[in-house]
C-alpha cells in the first residue's frame, strides 16, 4: 500500500492530465438530449429512364475517293490545293506528255500510211476485179487462152489479199491509236466526281506510277461517325438505335442521330487484318457501328473524335425513386416514415433501371417520400456549442 501511495506522490501531474482528459472526453460527448433524429428524404416521382452505353467514335468520310494515275510520268503542274471544292471532271494536275504525245505521233504517222495504202490497194483490186470481169468474157468467147485466165484470176487474188491486209493492220493501228491517245489524255489528271480535296500527297516534279496516291476527294457535306463496340455489348445494338454525341471541344452541344449501319465481322477483318487461324484469346474484340451524320454546318472534321452515348432503353413518364432508397432482403422495400417519424418499410415491385433511379411498379405513389439515409441533426451543433462556437 505505502508503495502505492509513493507512486501517486510522485505522479501526481500525469495523474492530474489524465483525470482532465477524461472529464473533457465526456463533457464534449455527453448526449444532454437536445440530439434530435432526422432523415435525409427522397420523393417517388414521374421521369424517364435511360438505358445507355458510352463509346469513342472517329469522324471519317462516308465515301472517300482515291484518284491515281492511268499512266506514269513526272507532274508538270498542279491546279488544286488542298480543301479545294472540285467539280467533277476538273483537271487536278498535268503530268510531262512528252513520251505519251511522240508514242501516239508515231502511232497517227503510220495509221495515215496505211490508210493511203488502202486507197492503193483498193484502186489495184479495183482493176484486177475488173480486169478478171473481162478475161472471163473473152475466155468464154474463146478470145483469150485459160493461161491468161488463170492469171487474171491470181492477180485478182493477190490484190484482195494485199487489201484485206491492209484492212486489218488500218484496223490494228486505230486500236494502238486509241491506246496511244488515252495514254497522251491520262497526262490530264481529272476529279472523277465532286467534293472536297482532302489529300494532296505529291508534289511538282515527283515522278508517278499507277500505283502512286495523287490525291482523295470527299463530299464534307455528309459524314460518318464509326464507332468501336466492344464484344460484350455489340448483341444489344441495333440498326435505326437513337445516340447522341458529342465534340471533346464542346461537350455542352449535343447532337442526336440513329446508328445506320453495324458492321458483320470484328473490327479486324473488317479492316483487311484478320488472318484464318490468328490466335484472337489474348485480343479485345471490337465492331464498328456507323452513323451517318448531316455536316452542312461544318461541325465535324476528318479525324476528330466524339463521345457518344448510344441509348439502349428509353421509356417515359415513370414512377421513379433513386436507387440509393432501395434496399434488398428477400424482397425489395424502401423505407418511409409513419406519423411518429418512426421508419416503416414497404416492400416494392421493381422495373427498369438507369443506375441512378429505378422504376417503381408497385407500392408507392407519385410524391410519396422515401428514406435515403440517417443524419443525427443537431449533432454538430451540440458538439460545436461544447465547444464555445456560436451558430451561424
Amino acid at each position: 500500500m505505502k508503495k502505492i501511495w509513493q507512486w501517486i506522490k510522485n505522479h501526481k501531474k500525469l495523474i492530474l492530465i489524465i483525470l482532465l482528459g477524461c472529464g473533457a472526453l465526456y463533457w464534449f460527448t455527453k448526449d444532454d438530449g437536445n440530439v434530435q433524429k432526422d432523415y435525409i428524404k427522397g420523393q417517388a416521382f414521374i421521369g424517364d429512364i435511360s438505358k445507355t452505353i458510352s463509346v469513342t467514335g472517329e469522324v471519317l468520310p462516308k465515301s472517300l475517293l482515291s484518284v491515281n494515275p492511268e499512266t506514269e510520268g513526272k507532274i508538270k503542274k498542279l491546279y488544286v490545293q488542298m480543301g479545294d471544292f472540285v467539280e467533277k471532271d476538273q483537271l487536278i494536275l498535268e503530268l510531262d506528255s512528252k513520251t505519251q504525245q511522240n508514242e501516239f505521233n508515231n502511232v497517227q504517222s503510220q495509221f495515215n500510211l496505211l490508210k493511203k495504202q488502202k486507197k492503193v490497194r483498193e484502186l489495184h483490186f479495183n482493176l484486177a476485179s475488173k480486169k478478171l470481169r473481162q478475161t472471163k468474157e473473152l475466155f468464154k468467147r474463146k478470145g483469150v487462152s485459160k493461161q491468161v485466165l488463170e492469171q487474171a484470176e491470181e492477180n485478182f487474188a493477190n490484190a484482195k489479199l494485199a487489201l484485206e491486209e491492209t484492212q486489218a493492220s488500218i484496223l490494228q493501228n486505230a486500236n494502238k491509236l486509241d491506246t496511244a491517245k488515252k495514254h497522251l489524255d491520262n497526262t490530264f489528271v481529272k476529279a472523277p466526281q465532286a467534293g472536297y480535296v482532302v489529300s494532296l500527297p505529291v508534289n511538282i516534279g515527283q515522278f508517278v506510277r499507277s500505283s502512286t496516291l495523287l490525291a482523295q476527294i470527299t463530299n464534307l457535306d455528309e459524314m460518318q461517325i464509326r464507332m468501336k463496340i466492344s464484344e460484350n455489348d455489340i448483341a444489344q445494338i441495333k440498326v435505326g438505335m437513337p445516340l447522341q454525341y458529342h465534340l471533346f471541344h464542346n461537350n455542352q452541344k449535343q447532337y442526336k442521330a440513329v446508328i445506320d449501319e453495324i458492321d458483320p465481322a470484328h473490327t479486324l477483318l473488317s479492316q483487311g487484318n484478320y488472318e484464318q487461324g490468328m490466335d484472337m484469346g489474348s485480343r479485345a474484340i471490337y465492331f464498328y457501328a456507323k452513323t451517318f451524320v448531316d455536316n452542312k454546318d461544318r461541325h465535324l472534321r476528318l479525324g476528330m473524335t466524339t463521345q457518344t452515348t448510344l441509348f439502349l432503353e428509353e421509356k417515359k413518364d415513370l414512377l421513379l425513386v433513386p436507387l440509393i432508397a432501395v434496399h434488398m432482403e428477400d424482397k425489395p422495400y424502401v423505407e418511409v416514415l409513419d406519423e411518429q417519424n418512426n421508419i416503416k418499410r414497404v416492400f416494392v415491385t421493381l422495373g427498369s433501371s438507369d443506375h441512378k433511379n429505378i422504376e417503381v411498379l408497385k407500392g408507392l405513389s407519385k410524391g410519396q417520400e422515401v428514406v435515403i439515409s440517417l443524419a443525427e441533426k443537431g449533432a454538430y451543433e451540440h458538439l460545436n456549442r461544447k465547444r464555445g462556437f456560436k451558430d451561424e
